[in-house]
Protein backbone atom coordinates (compact mmCIF):
# COMPACT_ATOMS: atom_id res chain seq x y z
CA UNK A 1 0.00 0.00 0.00
CA UNK A 2 1.64 3.38 -1.27
CA UNK A 3 1.11 6.33 0.73
CA UNK A 4 -0.85 8.81 -2.11
CA UNK A 5 1.25 12.51 -1.69
CA UNK A 6 4.54 10.33 -1.87
CA UNK A 7 4.37 7.37 -3.61
CA UNK A 8 6.26 5.97 -0.29
CA UNK A 9 5.42 2.24 1.17
CA UNK A 10 2.99 3.06 3.97
CA UNK A 11 3.99 1.62 7.04
CA UNK A 12 0.88 -0.75 7.20
CA UNK A 13 1.55 -2.16 3.72
CA UNK A 14 5.29 -2.55 4.68
CA UNK A 15 3.52 -4.87 7.53
CA UNK A 16 1.76 -6.81 4.99
CA UNK A 17 4.50 -7.53 2.47
CA UNK A 18 6.32 -8.88 5.83
CA UNK A 19 4.22 -11.09 7.46
CA UNK A 20 4.71 -15.04 6.66
CA UNK A 21 1.09 -15.68 5.82
CA UNK A 22 1.48 -12.80 2.86
CA UNK A 23 -0.70 -10.24 4.97
CA UNK A 24 -3.83 -12.61 4.82
CA UNK A 25 -4.28 -12.40 8.42
CA UNK A 26 -6.38 -9.42 10.19
CA UNK A 27 -4.04 -6.66 10.45
CA UNK A 28 -5.76 -3.33 12.88
CA UNK A 29 -4.03 0.11 12.65
CA UNK A 30 -3.68 2.54 15.99
CA UNK A 31 -1.38 4.50 18.30
CA UNK A 32 1.77 3.40 19.42
CA UNK A 33 1.04 4.52 22.85
CA UNK A 34 -1.37 2.31 22.91
CA UNK A 35 1.20 -0.04 23.61
CA UNK A 36 3.34 1.67 25.24
CA UNK A 37 1.10 2.87 28.07
CA UNK A 38 0.08 -1.13 28.65
CA UNK A 39 4.09 -1.56 28.82
CA UNK A 40 5.29 1.31 30.98
CA UNK A 41 2.49 0.90 33.56
CA UNK A 42 4.06 -0.03 36.74
CA UNK A 43 1.95 -1.87 39.11
CA UNK A 44 1.75 -2.56 42.98
CA UNK A 45 2.20 -6.17 42.33
CA UNK A 46 5.63 -5.49 40.07
CA UNK A 47 8.84 -6.86 41.69
CA UNK A 48 12.65 -5.26 40.68
CA UNK A 49 11.98 -7.29 37.17
CA UNK A 50 9.06 -5.96 36.41
CA UNK A 51 10.38 -2.26 37.56
CA UNK A 52 13.36 -2.49 35.16
CA UNK A 53 11.54 -3.94 31.81
CA UNK A 54 9.32 -1.26 32.38
CA UNK A 55 11.52 1.34 32.49
CA UNK A 56 13.57 0.01 29.51
CA UNK A 57 9.98 -0.10 27.88
CA UNK A 58 10.16 3.88 28.45
CA UNK A 59 13.28 4.55 27.33
CA UNK A 60 12.41 2.45 23.81
CA UNK A 61 9.32 4.64 23.38
CA UNK A 62 11.67 8.23 23.68
CA UNK A 63 13.57 6.74 21.15
CA UNK A 64 11.63 6.18 18.91
CA UNK A 65 9.09 9.36 19.42
CA UNK A 66 12.51 11.46 19.00
CA UNK A 67 13.47 9.33 16.19
CA UNK A 68 10.62 8.59 14.43
CA UNK A 69 7.82 10.32 12.66
CA UNK A 70 4.93 9.20 12.86
CA UNK A 71 5.35 5.66 15.14
CA UNK A 72 2.13 3.34 14.58
CA UNK A 73 1.18 0.46 16.07
CA UNK A 74 0.06 -2.30 13.82
CA UNK A 75 -1.34 -5.75 15.46
CA UNK A 76 -2.12 -8.62 12.93
CA UNK A 77 -3.81 -12.17 13.57
CA UNK A 78 -6.54 -13.44 16.47
CA UNK A 79 -5.39 -14.72 19.76
CA UNK A 80 -1.68 -15.28 18.68
CA UNK A 81 -0.94 -11.54 17.61
CA UNK A 82 1.90 -10.44 16.05
CA UNK A 83 2.85 -6.68 17.02
CA UNK A 84 4.49 -4.00 14.74
CA UNK A 85 5.25 -0.80 16.38
CA UNK A 86 6.93 1.26 13.41
CA UNK A 87 7.80 4.74 12.29
CA UNK A 88 9.87 6.62 9.76
CA UNK A 89 13.19 7.99 9.91
CA UNK A 90 14.50 11.10 8.61
CA UNK A 91 15.76 9.48 5.12
CA UNK A 92 12.88 7.54 5.10
CA UNK A 93 13.42 4.21 6.13
CA UNK A 94 11.03 2.66 8.35
CA UNK A 95 12.50 1.37 11.87
CA UNK A 96 10.91 -0.27 14.64
CA UNK A 97 10.08 -3.69 16.30
CA UNK A 98 7.92 -6.69 16.37
CA UNK A 99 6.68 -9.08 19.01
CA UNK A 100 4.14 -11.46 19.87
CA UNK A 101 1.56 -11.48 22.47
CA UNK A 102 -1.00 -14.53 22.83
CA UNK A 103 -5.02 -13.12 23.82
CA UNK A 104 -7.23 -15.74 25.07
Amino acid sequence: ILEPATGQLSIEGFVREHLPSGGGQPIAAGPADEFFRRATLREEWHGPREHKRTEQFAKLRDVMYRNLEPVELIRAGHVKIEIFVLGFDSAGNIAGFRTNAVET
